[in-house]
This record gives C-alpha cells, sequence and structure tokens, in this order.
C-alpha cells in the first residue's frame, strides 16, 4: 500500500484532539504538558502504524494511563503497543526502565538511582550488612563481558544515603521471566539486560518509602505484565522495544494482582453502630451488596484517603473545566484509581465515584447538589472512619 497513513481509519492528531478536553487536565496534574504528549503519540504511530488499527477505545484507555502517570510513549519513558487480542488489535501502555526512574526521582524523594546488570566478567562485592558498601568494577567496552549474573539497584535519597539497595542472582530473575505472560518474547531473547533491569528495579521500588499514588500506579502496572501464580497462558505478547505485534490471545488486565488483600483485612475501619452490624448481615439475600468491607487493612488505609479525597475534589466547580469535562476526565481516570488501590476497596471506589459523577451530572443541569453529596459522603465516613474536605461553591 503506499500512502499507509490515509487508509487508516483514524489519525494520530484526530485522536489526540478528540481527547484532549479529558486528558489535558490530568497531564497537567501529572506535571506533563499536554503537547509533549500529543507529539510523541503523533511520531510514535509514525513510527508503528499498526497502533491507530487498535479499538479506539483501547487508544483512548491507554493514553490516559501516559497522562496519569506523566509519562510519553517515546519509547524511552513508555511505549504503546498494539496487540493482538481474540482477532483485534488492542492498544497497550507499558511504563520503560527510564520511564519508571524518572518519576521515582521526581515524586518519590528519590535523588539518584542506579540500575545496572553484572557480566561474568566484571568485579562485583558488596557487604550485606553494610548498604554504602557495593562495588561494581566493569569495561563496558570489552567485545565479550560474558553471560548475565545478576542485576542490581541503588536509590539514594536527597541526603546522598542509601534509601534501599536490591540485588538479584541469574536465578531470580530467570524466575521473574518464567512469571512472565511472555517468556519467550522477543523482549526477554534480544533484550535481556533491559528486562533484567526492569525486573530489579521493579522490586526494589516497592521497598521506597512512596506515598504518591502515581508512583504505585506505575510499579502496579508492571507488576500486570506478570503473573506470580504461575497461570499464564501459552501466549505470545508484543515486542515492547521494536513494535511488532505478536497474536496474543488472553485477556487484557487493566488492573494490578492485588496479592492476599482478601486475607489481609484484619484492621481499622471503625464500624458506627448499626451501619454494619452482625443484624444486618443476617439476611442479605434480597438486598445489593454493601459497597464497603467489614474492614479496611492498615497498610490500605494512606493511598485509599489520597484517593478518595482527589475524587471528591473532582467534584469542585471550575471556572476553567466545566462539568461536562470533569465527567470525561473522572471517566478516564478510574483505571488509574483501581490500580492504586487493592481489588477488595473496589466496590467501595466505585461507590465514591458515582456519587461524584452524580454531582457533575447535577451541576451540568444546574441544579442542588451540595446537600446530596454532603450526606452520601457522610455515609461513606461512618463506614470508613474517613473525613472529607467536602466541596462547595467556586474555586
Amino acid at each position: 500500500m503506499s500512502n499507509q497513513q490515509t487508509a487508516k481509519p483514524q489519525t494520530a492528531l484526530a485522536i489526540i484532539d478528540s481527547v484532549r478536553g479529558e486528558l489535558a487536565p490530568i497531564a497537567m496534574d501529572a506535571g506533563l504538558d499536554y503537547s509533549r504528549l500529543a507529539t510523541a503519540f503523533n511520531v510514535a504511530c509514525q513510527q508503528n502504524p499498526d497502533i491507530l488499527d487498535c479499538t479506539p477505545d483501547s487508544i483512548r484507555r491507554e493514553l490516559a494511563k501516559c497522562a496519569f502517570d506523566g509519562l510519553i510513549p517515546d519509547a524511552k519513558e513508555a511505549v504503546i503497543l498494539p496487540y493482538k487480542v481474540d482477532g483485534k488489535l488492542t492498544a497497550n501502555y507499558q511504563p520503560m526502565v527510564y520511564g519508571v526512574m524518572k518519576r521515582l526521582r521526581e515524586l518519590g524523594g528519590v535523588s539518584t538511582i542506579l540500575c545496572e546488570c553484572v557480566y561474568e566478567t566484571d568485579k562485583f562485592e558488596v557487604d550485606m550488612d553494610d548498604l554504602e558498601s557495593l562495588s561494581h568494577k566493569a569495561n563496558p567496552f570489552a567485545k565479550d563481558r560474558g553471560e548475565i549474573i545478576g542485576a542490581y539497584v541503588v536509590f539514594r535519597g536527597p541526603d546522598k544515603l542509601v534509601m534501599h539497595r536490591e540485588i538479584m542472582s541469574r536465578s531470580a530473575l530467570d524466575d521473574v521471566r518464567k512469571a512472565s505472560k511472555s517468556p519467550g518474547s522477543p523482549a526477554w531473547t534480544k533484550w535481556f539486560p533491559e528486562m533484567c533491569r526492569k525486573a530489579v528495579l521493579r522490586r526494589g521500588a516497592k521497598f521506597i518509602t512512596v506515598n504518591n499514588d502515581r508512583i504505585r500506579a506505575i510499579i502496579e502496572r508492571q507488576d500486570a505484565m506478570y503473573d506470580f501464580n504461575d497461570k499464564r497462558p501459552e501466549v505470545e505478547r508484543v515486542d515492547p522495544f521494536s513494535g511488532t505485534t505478536i497474536d496474543l490471545k488472553s485477556s487484557e488486565a487493566d488492573l494490578a494482582a492485588s496479592s492476599n488483600a482478601a486475607d489481609e483485612r484484619s484492621e481499622t475501619a471503625p464500624q458506627k453502630s448499626g451501619s454494619q452490624g452482625s443484624e444486618a448481615k443476617a439476611d442479605t439475600s434480597s438486598e445489593p451488596a454493601s459497597p464497603f468491607p467489614e474492614r479496611i487493612h492498615k497498610k490500605d488505609m494512606p493511598s485509599l484517603i489520597e484517593t478518595l479525597q482527589k475524587l471528591v475534589d473532582m467534584a469542585a466547580p471550575s471556572r476553567d473545566v466545566d462539568a461536562a469535562d470533569r465527567r470525561g476526565i473522572l471517566k478516564a481516570s478510574v483505571p488509574g484509581w483501581k490500580a492504586n488501590l487493592s481489588e477488595y476497596l473496589h466496590p467501595l471506589l466505585k461507590h465514591v465515584i458515582d456519587i461524584v459523577d452524580k454531582a457533575l451530572v447535577a451541576q451540568g443541569k444546574g441544579g442542588e447538589w451540595e446537600k446530596d453529596i454532603e450526606i452520601s459522603l457522610d455515609t461513606v465516613s461512618e463506614n470508613t472512619g474517613i473525613d472529607f474536605d467536602i466541596p462547595g461553591g467556586a474555586k
């Protein structure tokens, strides 16, 4: 075909313009200039025109993830690649090592990150009792450094002290590869060093004290590429570096796995008398399931409070973004909100989304909404112990 781009059912510029109203505020909130996202996506489509054959909904969804994470799909910070699912091309967004490191520096209170592979001919020494002791000497210009025998990452804070050091042996890296949904894909066979660096970076980043939903979402998007329960389908995936489309029959995973979340619900949510009492549980056959979990684990509380308050803040009237556009932003933000919370909290998240959406609908019609959202959020507070700053009046 001589003119491939004109034959495409949609163009990159048309797509990026159609979602500008929804995604520009999200990108701005993440510190990303929307024009950079638009330019990177346009170039990505020129380099891999198959992206434009993906379903429109999947493209919009993955662009929303880019905007939420504050990364551009330039094959350096992140990539958007076509996957074939049930005979249809579906867009898939993946953060890259550079992008994860960039956001950790920007948002995670990390000053420097050193992430490298160790080869057979390298000299590598480490005192496991001393975080500052690691020594790695190598000749990067050697024609043959041998096989990779491990990988490591070192995070340093603003004070230049080591925050965390993660070291993985070759056997540990091979275990990660086996857990991958595509252990035989070109990503692992042709770009093994990059995948090793990504594996140790992902593992190490989990030990950094991060009170930021964006960093957690990026890390959990990395985890979504792996099945640590070893239930992966016998399928191939797209090469995340060349962009080559490989048939993929397995279903997509929009949410990161929330391991053992249900078993960990043991603490913290105060229960008001009459709200979730044992008598109320006695007969639930004719009543809809409650969106409120019986318990909220202590470790989940900080991210839950942060996520729900940001969600509630979207109901606040703004002179710059009308209610209709904020509803679009709300819809585009859902994947990010979900990825930030354990699965058992998703019903509660949906409940608060519905509350905010109802308020935005009322605002769009010029109706009253302040009292309704206050009453609804009071109920959430009674069942979770979370106090909200409830919006009211124009900013």
